[in-house]
């Protein structure tokens, strides 16, 4: 007796002929109607409840109704259709798509013309036997018991969209192979399924197997061995997965896994560059026009390879953990981004390296997978047709906001340098960069505009957190990355009044630090845009509007809160003690000092600096804190000597104010710009900050002095100080203000270390 075959098998299960009847009519092919009718009741049904595509960036919900998790949370590279089945597809087009395809056609209908004679003749017999299955039920039984086999010739094509796998036939037969191939390729693997019967099916991948396939392949140039050895890339990416035991090949040898890595990752592009008769272009960033093999003959045969190699390395991606094979892949990709088949299989391989590129581990090697990947993103961007740099823009800012959600000392660095990665992404194409930019801007100006209109304790909270912040810090430095003019300028302004609402939405102590970050970001706008956006204002405000940095409070040896850490102080006690209050009077001095610097050449300086002169003069007969009266005397000698400079340079101007068309006229020649002046002050903090963490001494065991006997003790040496004339202390403070931030190291003794207080609550909850 004959070897039933699976189709056959399948068949029966499913109850043959009769069972296949009652589900609708059939056609005169032989094929059910059920299917079409569906979709003929479906259409009407679905095309009212149709949404909006994404056009651009924007999803089928309004920006301004979605809360920011969702909108982060928009999965704008997600595919509707299983990786697993495409891999299984693409599996199955190369095996079929070998080079006998042609003999294999000719054998299919050769057969189908034995059975029913001519094309008429074969549809005669499916009506003849649909008719009898509806006269004579009793009889079209006993043929399904009896003889199945010419039943299922009939309705082997019941059903569309049917997996084609299951239909292979098991018979010996069947798995016949090329001449030419016949000493090096393999017998055709089985289709394993998730039976228990098939898991025998699959073939082990030994040493000399994959020696044979690999000579083959790559010294021969047989497109059936590189086929193959595809399928076993595929099988090797699907080791440790759910469906492992899906794949065609098991590999039970490390050495072996290692080994097809090794060779299908370092060979496969040089003989598919020869089978397409490319050009390899000098530069790895540079694009290859798909014109220039997609009309080579070979090219609907290498088409699925190369989908199934991408699609594999993407799998391989995701899956490893070892550093060092991540590093291998990435590197050896470099020369295969360029061959991206198409649009889809480009975005799978996006996905992956974004997860690298934005993963939470820390490590040095982490850090190095971390780069790599993003070098293959930006060549993606670089090598890929447009529009494909809209998706790695979308992909890469999105990860970004995820991982910046929440921000410590670990994690400081890692949000650094994801965001240096999107400003050089978001510099390759301005326009794109400029439309991108203008719809996450929008985004964020909806949820402040939702804040001030709500004023409710959840809004308050989307706007006052590192997520939101982390988002405006990167689109200033975008917007101030800008070699030469260009449309992303025009986006500065609206960042300005987002930035300058979000300051003023609630001027509270506990908001300090994050309104002090955001003039940081104010500054740096408007030395890279060398335009006046004013900040002396706000700080001057903070200084003397709030009650809490006026108030005498007592010393503590405990360290100072560390502000590139904190958004917000705690509700009970913001400044706990004198140290932290000294903290932020430092930094509103650091800042109001880097303010006048950045507009010192101005012609309207004079004007400018009155205001802030006769505040600060103010402040000293208010304050008699020492150090802060350093701070304000200095910052106040500094706005003088810029303004007599100022005023007698202009006086040598022939021109009228309306002619003045540069902001920084009076800039000597040999003078830094406000941007070189901005980096060099940046600079010297990060010293003194490197400085000032590693002479950390250890707290006194001695008990906290009295503050009643420190200010009558102060109050005595300034009496002391201004009768003999020496000013001491505070002569050698103001020395150290008018030289910058930067000071020596014999100034910094005593000084602790920066770092976040223990034992303080910083969260946002009440």
């Amino acid at each position: 007796m004959a070897k039933i075959k699976k189709a056959t098998r399948k068949f029966q299960a499913k109850g043959g002929a009769s069972a296949m009847l009652k589900k609708g009519t059939i056609t005169k092919k032989g094929k059910l109607k059920r299917r079409k009718e569906e979709d003929k009741t479906e259409k009407p049904k679905e095309e009212p409840k149709q949404e909006e595509k994404d056009e651009g960036m924007t999803t089928s919900k309004e920006l301004g109704e979605m809360d920011i998790d969702q909108f982060l949370n928009e999965d704008f590279l997600s595919d509707e259709d299983d990786d697993d089945n495409e891999e299984d597809q693409l599996r199955k087009k190369m095996e079929k798509d070998d080079d006998d395809s042609e003999e294999e056609k000719s054998n299919s209908n050769s057969d189908s013309d034995s059975d029913s004679g001519d094309e008429l003749d074969e549809e005669k017999f499916k009506l003849q036997l649909a008719s009898m299955a509806e006269k004579d039920p009793d009889f079209m039984k006993h043929l399904e018991e009896n003889d199945p086999s010419l039943l299922e010739s009939a309705f082997a094509e019941d059903e569309e969209g049917e997996e084609s796998e299951d239909e292979e036939d098991d018979d010996e037969d069947d798995d016949e192979d090329d001449e030419d191939d016949e000493s090096a390729a393999p017998a055709k693997p089985k289709a394993a399924t998730p039976t228990a019967e098939d898991t025998d099916s699959q073939t082990e991948l030994t040493l000399e197997l994959l020696t044979s396939l690999s000579k083959s392949a790559y010294k021969d140039n047989s497109i059936k061995s590189l086929k193959r050895l595809m399928t076993c890339y595929m099988s090797a990416s699907r080791m440790g997965d759910v469906d492992e035991t899906q794949a065609p090949y098991y590999i039970p040898s490390e050495k072996v896994y290692s080994e097809l890595l090794k060779t299908v990752l370092s060979k496969t592009v040089k003989v598919v560059a020869k089978h397409l008769k490319l050009e390899r272009p000098e530069s790895v960033d540079a694009p290859i026009p798909p014109k220039s093999y997609e009309k080579s003959p070979s090219w609907p045969k290498i088409q699925p390879i190369l989908q199934s190699f991408f699609r594999s390395t993407a799998t391989l991606l995701k899956s490893q953990k070892s550093n060092e094979l991540l590093l291998t892949i990435l590197q050896s990709l470099k020369l295969y981004v360029q061959l991206t088949p198409d649009e889809k299989t480009g975005r799978t391989l996006l996905k992956s390296l974004v997860g690298l590129w934005s993963s939470a581990n820390d490590g040095s090697d982490d850090n190095v997978v971390r780069l790599e990947a993003f070098l293959r993103i930006r060549q993606l961007a670089l090598t890929q047709p447009f529009p494909f740099i809209e998706d790695c823009l979308k992909s890469t800012y999105l990860a970004y906001a995820k991982f910046a959600k929440f921000t410590n000392e670990s994690t400081l660095p890692t949000i650094t340098f994801l965001g240096n990665c999107i400003v050089e992404l978001y510099s390759l194409d301005a326009d794109s960069a400029y439309q991108h930019a203008f719809i996450y801007i929008r985004a964020l100006a909806l949820h402040l505009r939702a804040a001030v209109t709500k004023k409710t304790k959840e809004a308050f909270k989307i706007i006052y957190c590192w997520q939101y912040f982390n988002s405006l810090k990167l689109w200033s430095a975008v917007a101030a990355n800008l070699s030469e003019p260009n449309e992303l300028r025009e986006l500065i302004y609206p960042l300005v009044e987002l930035i300058l609402g979000v300051g003023r939405l609630m001027p509270t102590v506990r908001n300090l630090p994050i309104r002090l970050h955001l003039i940081r970001l104010l500054q740096q706008l408007a030395a890279s845009s060398e335009q006046f956006i004013p900040t002396s204002t706000l700080l001057l405000d903070m200084l003397t509007g709030t009650k809490e940095l006026t108030k005498k409070l007592k010393g503590s040896t405990a360290p100072p809160p560390r502000l590139p850490l904190i958004l917000k102080l705690p509700k009970d006690q913001p400044l706990p003690n004198q140290p932290a209050q000294d903290v932020f009077v430092a930094e509103i001095f650091t800042l109001l000092g880097r303010d006048q610097d950045l507009y010192r050449y101005s012609v309207a300086y004079p004007e400018l600096s009155l205001r802030v002169t006769a505040r600060l003069r103010k402040f000293l007969k208010e304050t008699s804190n020492p150090k802060w009266r350093a701070y304000a005397k200095g910052c106040v000698e500094s706005c003088e000597s810029y303004a007599t400079f100022a005023a007698a340079a202009r006086a040598k101007l022939g021109e009228a104010p309306k002619d003045v068309k540069n902001l920084e006229r009076l800039k000597p020649f040999d003078s830094d710009d406000m941007g070189e002046r901005l980096a060099k002050a940046v600079g010297q903090e990060k010293r003194l900050e490197e400085i000032a963490q590693p002479r950390r001494k250890e707290a006194a065991p001695t008990t906290e002095p009295d503050s009643d006997d420190e200010e009558v003790e102060d109050n005595k040496k300034r009496k002391k100080g201004r009768k003999d004339g020496e000013k001491g202390k505070v002569k050698k403070q103001r020395l150290i203000l008018n030289q910058g931030v930067g000071a020596d190291e014999e100034d910094l003794d005593g000084m602790d270390e920066d770092v976040v207080q223990e034992g303080l609550d910083w969260s946002d909850e009440d």
